[in-house]
């Protein structure tokens, strides 16, 4: 059922994301998604929640995403994104840019999707 949703789904799906750093030299990343429906219903899911074994960079942050949208063949169905402000997310967001430029998805980080 969850899968279907997103199959079907007729909007822009948005997208939040963020980590999270333990002392032991893991991270975790989670990412959700939010959409509002005609009658103006906001609907939440979380689409993955990804553990690195290691401190995560840009790079490593860039290769999940592609993944978990890929996964439930929503990408070319996402609106905006949003987290905060820390720099290893701004080289995110110019790892994902040169990723999804190998397919037809145009991704500029400064307007997020279009």
């Amino acid at each position: 059922m969850f899968w279907d949703y997103f199959q079907h789904l007729r909007v822009r799906s948005h997208l939040s994301f963020d980590l999270w750093s333990s002392h032991n030299p893991r991270s975790s990343l989670g990412i959700v998604s939010h959409q509002v429906t005609t009658p103006g219903v906001l609907h939440s899911a979380t689409l993955g929640f990804h553990q690195f074994h290691a401190p995560y960079s840009g790079y490593n942050i860039a290769q999940v995403l592609p993944q978990v949208l890929d996964k439930l063949k929503i990408t070319e169905k996402i609106g905006y994104i949003t987290t905060d402000n820390a720099t290893k997310k701004d080289s995110a967001f110019a790892e994902l840019g040169k990723i999804l430029e190998k397919t037809s998805i145009v991704f500029n980080r400064e307007t997020s999707w279009r």
